[in-house]
């Protein structure tokens, strides 16, 4: 968008149509017949548009750590956070890109009644500015957290699987020993197959216990 004035001329170039947007110009800030005003204002409306486009992303940003609580943040969160993150730079660019215009102006109008008009856009400006940085911060911290938490369960999954294959793998060891076409100790005795049994099972448990007790399980 390109605002320019001139004496009693306001033009306003931008390459989408206005019919698309709200109106632009606040009735505050706007005087009738004053040019100045109404480049203020409608700059000012500019600045705001970008305020409720990092609402919504703040609404985004609060929902995905509301649900990073139950675990129920998925990946395709993470690769939608790249996409914020790149908004919000875009964001910050042009907010800053702004403030060198605000800045500029404030230095032109220092004298005129648009100076404390000037001044207000410039600390909203900055406000944004902020918002921004703490935006990216809450989007670090969520992504660091789902890191923390998704390694977390891997653990603990691995874990698991490590301990029940362990305790599946051992009773087959008597087993596999037992039936092998070789001669060995006890094994035409009529309670050796209990007491592979009952080894068996007697194994299994001590792996079990011994993984509730270092709450591998």
């Amino acid at each position: 968008m390109l605002l320019a004035v001139r004496g009693a001329v306001f033009i306003n170039v931008t390459t989408t149509s206005l019919a698309e947007h709200d109106p632009l110009e606040p009735s505050d800030l706007v005087r009738p017949f004053d040019t100045t005003s109404l480049l203020l204002s409608t700059f000012a409306a500019i600045v705001s548009e970008y305020e409720q486009l990092m609402q919504r992303t703040a609404r985004y940003i609060f929902d995905t750590g509301r649900r990073l609580r139950t675990h129920e943040v998925t990946n395709d969160d993470s690769i939608r956070f790249v996409t914020v993150e790149d908004n919000l730079n875009e964001y910050r660019m042009n907010l800053n890109s702004m403030l060198v215009v605000t800045e500029r102006l404030q230095e032109v109008l220092r004298k005129s009644n648009d100076a404390e008009a000037v001044e207000d856009i410039k600390l909203y400006l900055r406000q944004l500015l902020v918002a921004t940085d703490s935006y990216n911060q809450s989007i670090t911290s969520i992504r660091n957290a789902y890191g923390t938490i998704a390694n977390y369960v891997l653990n603990r999954r691995m874990k698991t699987l490590t301990v029940l294959t362990l305790m599946v793998t051992l009773p087959n060891v008597f087993f596999g020993m037992y039936g092998m076409n070789v001669p060995l100790p006890y094994q035409t005795a009529w309670w050796a197959y209990p007491v592979i049994m009952v080894v068996s099972v007697l194994v299994v448990f001590i792996v079990y216990a011994l993984a509730k007790r270092y709450k591998v399980l």
